[in-house]
């Protein structure tokens, strides 16, 4: 396993090069079955991919330039390559054909990352051949393609091409003219097609107005070789062709970019599926073997026409692929089927919930001592004052513990918001611990709504009191007035003795009868002195016990108001650490029935897709236990997972496959991709038939 997971590189010349793929014409969907082949050049970071093809091509340009300067691995080695159709049709026959598109490759992409000090290895690209074609010339059925697949090969089409390119019409009207007319001629149809040219928003890259400069210059002076030479052996309009040949067709570009023609509709008529599988280790091949890039630079030093290549034959060894199907499928399905498992509930969860045990409000407000207020008999000038400091001490003392009470409260409800986590418990069955979770904070929050936030209503003692201090205030002015007193007492007497003192008037008084009416005089004086006194004092001392009643009440009601906001406070916490708790729950289930249900689909459909590609009948009873077989990481994607990579259940060192072009092996090297024995390219001669080098 080891040595299967290390053979990601080369083991020709140089590293592995970083590779960016990008689909260009909207097929990388069709290869999502065979992708997990790739996932170990993924996995390395040496392989990234832009699917950007149903965009404007302006917008893909951009994209993949922006991916460039973004990538952490521009400043090394790195290549470019573009996954082309053969079948694009765009809004004209220079932008649907293959030379158009290498064209836009190189003029918006290429050219520009240069323009940024940014060189890339090699580019390369891959066109998708899926034409119906002649079985002996390789001409497209189609007519559209066909002129397509003329323009590639020529440079000029037959018939008509829209006004954008050179036709045969235009290489007819060089006939019967004098040798020292064409140049002539010839500027003026380039000055035509100039014009079309302009014409479009943006102009393709294939017909801008700088190509037809290029061609009439290359036809001016092969033109004034020729009549140096022999002008009958090369005719003008055989040198008019050349030049657009190698202005306008496929030769113009090969040695900007190296191109691979995969005749995808030939090898699906052999192999059916197996031909994505065959695409998807060609691209392989070329994302992670540098050499194999480092001999194509080298022919083309040496031949700058380097000719267009087609995949002639991927060679896989059924027995290796077979060998790694089998436990690929069948880990994939066990994988699958404890997922299921965990999809029922049968497996144990860990939750961290919140506590709220540190829910309770303690402290705070406590019941104030008021004190008795006290009245001086005697001392008439301190009483009223006395009365006012005591009123004062009793106000500040409520309001103190109010603010006590308050500032607690506020307190607790900032303990509300952070309430602490309790330790990971272990759970058999998530459904039941939600189901609980949820049940438990919906009567929490019933019994919350049901009771509103307590407010205090006490008024402020002096208006609580207001009644008691009239009294007081009464019976003060009376205190302090003592001539109201000596007033009183004497009418009282003289009333007292009226009828004694007309007695006395009709007799005759003795000595002793006045001694006796002058003391019973004093005593009843001093009687109602006293009794004026005591009355007042009661009055007095009922009215200070009702004023400690009022403040003793304002004080209990405070009291009582804070222990309620305490208790709201309370449940408050243990609401909120009940629904923090039913979250938990909720979203634990919620997450990983999502997970696993995710996993298992995906763990179905690659299994599903690698037996359609396979072509293999595999036999899973043989293979149920593959070894060492890693497990599926539940929330990583699939290309970060080795266990949907085959290279992981090859168990074994993969052995080096060899790339032939023509009848060469110009490189050779180890493999991630399972059962690859040989590539072979040969040079292309559908594309290149009827060009002349």
């Amino acid at each position: 396993m080891a040595g299967a997971a290390g053979c990601l590189c080369g083991q020709g010349r140089g590293d592995l090069v970083n590779t960016l793929l990008v689909d260009a014409c909207g097929r990388l969907a069709d290869l999502e079955r065979v992708r997990p082949f790739w996932y170990p050049l993924q996995q390395a970071g040496t392989l990234r991919l832009l699917p950007v093809s149903r965009t404007p091509w302006p917008e893909r340009a951009e994209a993949v330039r922006l991916d460039v300067l973004r990538s952490d691995w521009k400043d090394g080695d790195w290549q470019l390559l573009f996954l082309l159709d053969i079948t694009v049709a765009g809004g004209g026959i220079a932008e649907g054909s293959l030379a158009g598109q290498l064209a836009a490759i190189k003029a918006d992409v290429v050219e520009d990352l240069k323009a940024h000090r940014l060189y890339p290895r090699q580019v390369w690209a891959v066109a998708i051949d899926d034409l119906e074609r002649e079985p002996h010339t390789g001409r497209p059925l189609d007519p559209q393609a066909r002129k397509q697949w003329m323009l590639d090969a020529r440079g000029w089409v037959t018939g008509v091409a829209d006004g954008a390119l050179f036709t045969t019409s235009d290489l007819g009207a060089l006939k019967g003219m004098a040798v020292e007319q064409i140049p002539a001629a010839v500027q003026e149809l380039a000055k035509g097609h100039a014009r079309v040219a302009l014409a479009h928003e943006p102009p393709p890259a294939l017909v801008r107005i700088e190509r037809y400069r290029e061609a009439l210059q290359r036809f001016s002076r092969r033109l004034a070789a020729t009549r140096k030479r022999d002008i009958a052996r090369a005719t003008p309009q055989a040198v008019l062709a050349d030049s657009l040949s190698r202005t306008f067709s496929l030769r113009a570009f090969s040695g900007d970019v190296f191109l691979l023609r995969f005749p995808l509709r030939e090898r699906r008529r052999a192999v059916g599926q197996r031909a994505w599988l065959e695409l998807a280790y060609t691209l392989g091949v070329l994302a992670s073997h540098e050499a194999l890039g480092t001999d194509f630079r080298d022919k083309r030093e040496r031949h700058p026409l380097m000719p267009i290549h087609t995949v002639a034959e991927v060679r896989i060894d059924e027995g290796a692929l077979q060998a790694v199907a089998g436990p690929y499928q069948a880990q994939l399905t066990k994988e699958a089927q404890r997922l299921q498992a965990g999809v029922s509930g049968h497996g144990p969860v860990h939750l961290t919930t919140y506590r709220d045990d540190q829910c309770a409000c303690y402290g705070g407000n406590h019941r104030p001592d008021l004190s008795t207020p006290r009245y001086g008999w005697f001392q008439r000038h301190d009483d009223r004052g006395r009365w006012s400091q005591w009123l004062a001490g009793a106000q500040e003392k409520l309001d103190d513990a109010q603010r006590e009470g308050r500032a607690r409260v506020q307190d607790c409800l900032a303990d509300v918001h952070k309430p602490p986590p309790s330790e990971a418990e272990e759970y058999a069955n998530l459904a039941t611990v939600a189901t609980a979770r949820h049940a438990s904070f919906e009567s929490a929050r019933r019994s919350l709504i049901a009771q509103p936030f307590p407010k205090s209503a006490s008024p402020p003692l002096t208006e609580a009191m207001a009644g008691v201090m009239r009294r007081v205030r009464d019976v003060l002015d009376i205190r302090h007035r003592p001539q109201r007193f000596i007033v009183n007492g004497i009418l009282g007497t003289l009333i007292f003795f009226i009828p004694p003192a007309l007695q006395l008037w009709k007799g005759a008084p003795t000595d002793w009868d006045y001694r006796v009416m002058i003391a019973g005089l004093m005593v009843l004086v001093l009687v109602a002195a006293i009794a004026a006194l005591y009355a007042v004092a009661r009055r007095l001392r009922k009215a200070l016990t009702a004023a400690h009643t009022v403040a003793a009440n304002v004080a209990l009601n405070q009291e009582r108001v804070f222990e309620q906001q305490r208790a709201y406070v309370g449940q408050l916490c243990r609401t909120r650490v009940a629904r923090l708790n039913d979250a938990v729950a909720q979203d634990a289930q919620r997450a990983t029935a999502e997970r696993v249900l995710y996993e298992k689909h995906h763990a179905d459909q690659i299994r599903l897709h690698q037996r359609k590609i396979s072509g293999l009948a595999v036999d899973e009873e043989a293979a149920t236990d593959p070894p060492s077989a890693p497990a599926i990481i539940p929330g990583t994607p699939p290309e970060a997972n080795a266990a949907y990579a085959p290279i992981s259940y090859a168990g074994r060192e993969i052995p080096a496959y060899t790339v032939q072009v023509g009848s060469a092996d110009i490189a050779a090297g180890g493999s991630a991709l399972p059962g690859l024995q040989r590539l072979v390219l040969r040079e292309d001669a559908v594309l290149l038939g009827n060009m002349k080098r």
